[in-house]
């Protein structure tokens, strides 16, 4: 069904085309121009300029997701984005070139319209105050209006709610999959002889995965690595006998002199997931900094007959590999206005965090250990009664001077009061980084 502005786009021809098409690698760009009566565009929204309805119509939108996917009597389950997609070029070209920008050229005078300075007077704290917006006496009407749309490829994959959907709903299932994590928490416990110690256990909690990071997201992988030294381990010399260039030692005596340290190269690549054209209330979420220090979520080796319980491997990133490190905001280059401001004070705040846009990089350093080289813990020495412990690769693993990596904890207390061991690194899955309602 065609929206009610793209029903009175005419496109403006001529014996030589005023649009064009560029093709080049990374940069393919098109243009195209249409013609619009003046009068349609104050007519197509009820109580409103065409003005708003054309941004969203041409640009996209992005909005915090309100729908209710609960039916039948249900708890809520609201969570995700609500996205329109920009306007796609016509032709095989369509999906891969997006609308970016538009201009509007009012030609064909046609009269003046008044246009008085307003006010909003909103209610708040302080009775009267006021958003003062000035404009022109007057402004000049006209017959038609050419419209200038400029397309060009994104490098990002672009859904619209329907067709994320297919990936939000699980199979033969009406509503989104519940899925659950574990969280670290701490309690106080008394001691048997008087006074308190803190343990630490953990919490199954519930979450829902509305696949946000599917769509608009970009990978880009910086490669790096890193020389550590286990100052406990030692090398030997072996130079050639009798080669003039070399010291003539051979499996000479370790002195201060010819002692070395073990080294190892560790590669841990920096990875950034860059988020495109999201609402600025997003980033307020306490997340990002709750999580801060923390690895991906996932099943452990030994719980692979149930691997859907801790929802799919994100972006298939090996669990326990990665490590969050936070966040990067930049103004969007496709931001604009979604809705005018009214006269309340809530609408002044939704303008400064509903109707700007900010662009979000989650960083993360990825830490693979070869399989050969990996040394899996005994079960028997964990306490697996503390469920979320990444002990299958990655973060939670250092190396002795053999060049193989085990796993580590940290230990709370001593003999019977040991409680709470747990490695270094806590984990949570990723998949909620991307879902602005869920917060700590």
């Amino acid at each position: 069904m065609a929206s009610p502005f793209l029903q009175y786009l005419l496109e403006n021809i001529d014996n030589e085309s005023p649009g064009d098409q560029t093709v080049a690698p990374g940069q393919t760009e098109a243009a195209m121009y249409f013609i619009i009566d003046w009068d349609q565009m104050f007519k197509l929204t009820p109580g409103g300029d065409l003005i708003y309805a054309m941004w969203e119509e041409i640009l996209g939108s992005s909005a915090i997701n309100t729908k209710n996917w609960a039916v039948g009597g249900a708890l809520p389950i609201r969570g995700g984005l609500t996205r329109s997609i920009p306007m796609s070029f016509p032709g095989d070209l369509g999906t891969s070139l997006y609308a970016y920008e538009f201009s509007m050229q009012p030609y064909s005078p046609d009269g003046k319209i008044a246009d008085t300075p307003w006010n909003i007077f909103y209610s708040g704290p302080i009775p009267g105050r006021r958003q003062d917006y000035y404009g022109f006496t007057y402004l000049a009407t006209y017959k038609k209006v050419r419209l200038e749309i400029k397309f060009k490829t994104r490098n990002y994959f672009i859904l619209n709610d329907a067709q994320l959907e297919d990936a939000i709903l699980y199979p033969n299932l009406a509503v989104p999959r519940d899925y659950i994590f574990y969280d670290k928490k701490y309690r106080n416990v008394n001691r048997p002889l008087g006074g308190k110690r803190v343990e630490i256990f953990s919490d199954p909690v519930t979450y829902y995965d509305f696949c946000e990071y599917l769509r608009y997201t970009e990978i880009n992988v910086e490669p790096n690595n890193e020389i550590i030294v286990n100052t406990q381990g030692k090398l030997y010399w072996r130079s050639i006998l009798g080669d003039p260039e070399f010291s003539p030692i051979n499996n000479a005596p370790i002195t201060k002199n010819s002692s070395a340290a073990n080294y190892q190269t560790i590669i841990k690549n920096k990875v950034k997931i860059k988020w495109y054209q999201i609402p600025k209330l997003v980033i307020q979420n306490s997340m990002y900094a709750y999580d801060m220090g923390k690895i991906n979520y996932g099943w452990n080796y030994d719980e692979q007959t149930n691997p859907e319980v801790f929802n799919y491997p994100f972006f298939k990133f090996a669990n326990g590999t990665l490590l969050f490190t936070g966040i990067e905001t930049t103004e969007s280059q496709f931001s604009f206005p979604r809705a005018r401001v009214d006269d309340s004070e809530l609408s002044l705040w939704g303008n400064l965090f509903s109707n700007q846009y900010y662009d979000i990089t989650f960083n993360f350093i990825q830490y693979v250990i070869p399989e050969t080289q990996l040394a899996l813990p005994s079960l028997g020495s964990l306490d697996l009664t503390i469920r979320g412990q990444m002990y299958s690769n990655g973060f939670n693993f250092a190396p002795l001077p053999n060049n193989i990596f085990y796993y580590a904890q940290s230990v709370n207390g001593t003999g019977a009061l040991v409680k709470g061991t747990v490695p270094p690194y806590w984990s949570f899955p990723f998949q909620l980084l991307f879902d602005p309602r869920y917060e700590v």
